[in-house]
């Protein structure tokens, strides 16, 4: 019985090898499938004096890949790239460097073919082409501005000229951080000129001292100048405060934001401080990060009847019950509300682009005021407006009321942000800044542009 039961398990044994032998020989024999490809990067335009990488991914479920093929053909001139064998991979990611200088290639348009072969009898294939435009000229770029004289965590704007037929991106560089320029006439609608733009850019005090701030012009296929300009870093005085956290403030901002039952306060109030702040601030960065607003930025923005409690950059460094909590950099100004006032209004012209409740920031409405300037409203009562509606200076935005951290009735927090990083709202509604930074620079501009006649004082 014993050898019935065991030949009876060789024979199931080699009928199951038997049967996936015999899938393979099907599979290789009879299936026609072809391989799949699949370009992983879209944003490659063309080949160009830098060096782009051509990412590829091949893909076979059936009998796996047995070779690929990559060649460019421009004007009866034949260049094999990367030719390889593989070894029944269901899957290969492939990277080709692409220059226009390496491969000696001349201006006009290059047909990029790439071919994959699987291990079938059949040796199933498919084949992808494309054309890429091949430009080993750079954009052309001047510095128009010569005085940047920047206080830390301030703004300065850089006016200059760009051009190249297929620009990609300008603005100005300063180590990992950038900056997007926008068209000039956002600011001055007296300059026409379709190549003059302007960027505002900041830089702070914790940033790499070795970074040096140039202005950059890029076209699609990855050719970039650079210029760098005078400009002089100033320090600004910081005020450092300490919060001590009241038991009323515990109380409602407990309620408010949901305390875990096993949290206490210490960890409650470092989380949502600074946490929270931390993270709610990213999502507004990436939001808004290289980002232009075809609004026209008026400046100096207008005041409401309000005054700064908190201003922007200080160190506040919050306690309870004598215990400290975090220390954290504020990246906004807070106000308080005169008692005339009924709601937190409009620096300027505008469109909301979004309105939402935070944690940290309560509600909160962003609206873009022009190029790269969005003010971020917060911690004040019920939204006035919504997403994607048209505002004018002084038009009411949010209730007064509070929101978020805010415990107070007449309190809100005013952000601005450039391309996404916070920078001091208080510039903006100076008088004499706008004048010295702003104005005076535009005027300058049009004399180097020879659009207006320059003034001499004798």
């Amino acid at each position: 019985m014993k050898i019935i039961e065991k030949s009876i398990k060789y024979l199931f044994l080699f009928f199951i090898i038997i049967s996936c032998l015999f899938g393979l020989v099907f599979l290789f024999i009879f299936e026609k499938t072809k391989p799949i490809i699949t370009l992983l990067d879209d944003n490659i335009k063309g080949i160009g004096n830098s060096t782009q990488v051509l990412r590829v991914k091949l893909q076979d479920e059936g009998a796996g890949l047995d070779a690929y093929n990559v060649s460019l053909n421009q004007k009866n001139r034949h260049i094999q790239l990367e030719s390889k064998k593989l070894k029944g991979e269901k899957e290969k990611i492939i990277e080709i460097p692409l220059s226009f200088r390496e491969l000696k290639l001349t201006e006009g348009v290059a047909n990029v073919i790439i071919k994959a072969f699987d291990k079938s009898f059949w040796n199933n294939h498919r084949e992808v082409n494309f054309n890429l435009e091949v430009d080993a000229r750079f954009p052309k770029l001047k510095v128009i501005t010569s005085q940047h004289n920047l206080l830390f965590n301030g703004v300065q704007l850089v006016v200059y000229q760009a051009h190249d037929d297929n620009l990609k991106r300008h603005g100005v560089q300063y180590g990992e951080k950038f900056f997007q320029g926008f068209p000039i006439n956002l600011i001055d609608s007296s300059i026409k000129d379709n190549d003059v733009y302007g960027v505002f850019y900041s830089i702070l005090e914790s940033d790499n001292k070795s970074f040096v701030p140039v202005v950059i012009a890029e076209d699609n296929v990855g050719n970039k100048v650079e210029k760098t300009f005078y400009n002089k870093k100033m320090k600004r005085r910081v005020n450092n405060y300490t919060s001590s956290l009241t038991s009323y403030f515990a109380k409602v901002i407990s309620k408010r934001l949901n305390k875990n039952e096993n949290e206490s306060y210490e960890e409650f109030f470092d989380r949502v401080l600074r946490k929270n702040q931390k993270k709610e601030s990213r999502e507004i960065f990436e939001a808004l990060h290289d980002v232009i607003f075809d609004t026209q930025l008026t400046l100096p923005f207008v005041a409401q009847h309000a005054t700064v409690i908190k201003n922007f950059g200080s160190i506040i460094n919050y306690t309870y019950e004598k215990k400290d909590i975090c220390e954290k950099k504020e990246e906004g100004a807070t106000f308080l509300l005169f008692q005339d006032e009924d709601s937190v209004k409009a620096i300027s012209n505008g469109t909301v682009l979004f309105v939402k409740k935070m944690n940290y920031y309560g509600n909160i409405v962003a609206v873009a005021h022009g190029g790269s300037v969005v003010a971020l409203y917060s911690m004040a009562g019920e939204p006035l407006v919504k997403s994607g509606e048209k505002v004018e200076v002084s038009q009411g935005l949010l209730k007064k009321g509070n929101s978020g951290i805010s415990v107070l009735d007449n309190e809100y927090l005013l952000e601005i942000r450039i391309n996404g990083y916070p920078v001091n709202p208080q510039e903006f509604f100076d008088n004499f800044w706008c004048g010295e930074h702003i104005t005076g620079k535009l005027n300058l501009v049009k004399e180097d542009l020879g659009l207006i006649t320059p003034q001499f004082n004798f």
